[in-house]
């Protein structure tokens, strides 16, 4: 037999698969199971087991932070008086360390695996803060929050979403939606408890109730199997890639390389109004009480939308680069019309639409970066995005703070946001000329699957 004759067509697998069991047995009498592994697990047993061996709260404290930092922001303002830009340092260096931190959590996950680095990333989280509870100055909470706390929630964060592609192929997207909705779900819970708490305790006793929340995490980390299951194909093909093309490196992944100049761009803007919005509300003369129901409702949009988002994006007529470019542009010029809302009602529709299609776009974006790259080079891509959205993070709400400090509006900060968010959707339609390595990886492994059942 030559080596063309050990494929058949898709219809003829399908054909093969769809005969009876006397059939079946015909075609193969001994090996049946061969196919059954590699063909049918593929597609199937994988993609809707041990579903419940991931918690959807785990992940949420990248996106959540943002939101959450946004309520605490008004107090510690007041606090230490040290003006929007530098207390707006605070939470900005602590969502860019949280992506940081990412090729670091991605070695300790392989290292270590993903059940012991989120226990002692939410030990980590729970440290830093009980700590930040304490600071007598704003320097301290630098080291605290910006550091310590980012560390812990970075260790959280990549482990959820590297385990996620092991468990799950064709319901992945939902998969990662469902995680995803982590943040959405934190805020919906987390800004009346935190309103409540400032209210009641100070923002001092905020803190701990944070960290006491968070300590709950320790425990759902004890829900990762260790022994994750793995595609029998997908392992055959990364050995087949290793071995012939020497493990090719993500800076020769095109479509991997625009995603992250992408979102760089677009988290530049997409990090201001969640951390200055309160402060806004406040001068508009909306109380916190009010801005914190606006934090709930982007909570509950941005769930809704990142399960919709997931489940949509498992459907093979959908495009998710389309889904997701949409979603930015929508996302960046809700965000230029913002400073036009000046009472609850308009600032209510604004948030409406910033959490539904912020949920979009976040859950695309995690999608499109682990299939971007091959099989053993998820958690490392997927560190290196993390530590390169850092930089630009850092940025946005301290410029946004100066902006406002110097022209005495958050008008042009809201501008900027906008402009960088739209920037970012109009970039995205190189991506539309460029063709993945798992794409070429998905269709590899299609050939190995009919190879495998066309010898046995």
């Amino acid at each position: 037999m030559n080596h063309g004759e050990h494929y058949m067509s898709l219809q003829q697998v399908s054909d093969y698969n769809d005969g009876g069991e006397e059939d079946y047995e015909a075609n193969d009498p001994g090996e049946g199971g061969v196919f059954e592994d590699y063909a049918n697990k593929m597609h199937m047993e994988q993609a809707t087991r041990n579903t419940d061996m991931i918690p959807t709260e785990a992940p949420s404290w990248p996106d959540k932070r943002k939101k959450i930092f946004g309520v605490m922001y008004p107090s510690l303002l007041d606090e230490f008086k040290r003006g929007k830009a530098q207390t707006a340092w605070i939470g900005s260096l602590c969502m860019s360390l949280t992506f940081f931190f990412g090729p670091l959590a991605g070695k300790l996950c392989d290292h270590y695996g993903p059940r012991a680095v989120i226990i002692i990333g939410a030990i980590i989280s729970v440290i830093g803060l009980a700590t930040t509870s304490q600071a007598r100055n704003i320097f301290v909470l630098y080291l605290t929050y910006s550091v310590i706390f980012a560390f812990g929630g970075c260790c959280i964060y990549t482990s959820v979403f590297v385990i996620v592609p092991k468990y799950f192929l064709k319901h992945r997207s939902l998969a990662t939606g469902m995680i995803a909705a982590g943040p959405g779900a934190g805020t919906f819970i987390m800004s009346p408890i935190l309103a409540r708490s400032i209210e009641g305790l100070g923002w001092r006793g905020a803190f701990l109730v944070m960290a006491g929340i968070i300590a709950s995490v320790c425990l759902l980390g004890c829900a990762f199997d260790p022994n994750s299951p793995t595609n029998p194909a997908e392992r055959d093909v990364c050995h087949a890639f290793m071995q012939d093309k020497k493990k090719r490196h993500l800076s020769r992944n095109p479509s991997y390389l625009l995603l992250v100049f992408v979102t760089a761009i677009v988290i530049l803007g997409n990090s201001v109004p969640q951390v200055h919005m309160a402060r806004y509300c406040e001068e508009k003369g909306i109380s916190l009480q009010l801005a914190s129901t606006l934090y709930l409702v982007l909570g509950l949009c941005s769930v809704f939308a990142r399960v919709l988002v997931g489940r949509l994006c498992d459907c093979k007529f959908v495009d998710q680069r389309c889904v997701y470019q949409g979603c930015l542009f929508v996302l960046g010029f809700s965000t230029l019309l913002c400073p036009l809302a000046n009472t609850f009602p308009t600032l209510l529709v604004y948030f409406i639409m910033f959490g539904l299609f912020d949920g979009g776009q976040s859950t695309v974006a995690n999608v499109l970066v682990l299939t971007s790259v091959q099989e053993g080079q998820k958690a490392r891509a997927f560190g290196l995005w993390l530590f390169c959205l850092s930089v630009i993070m850092a940025c946005g709400p301290p410029l946004a703070g100066y902006i406002a400090d110097s022209t005495g509006s958050y008008a042009p900060a809201f501008y900027l946001a906008g402009s960088s968010i739209v920037t970012g959707a109009s970039a995205f339609f190189v991506m539309y000329f460029l063709r993945s390595n798992a794409e070429e990886m998905e269709s590899q492994t299609k050939l190995v699957v009919i190879e495998k059942v066309t010898v046995v």
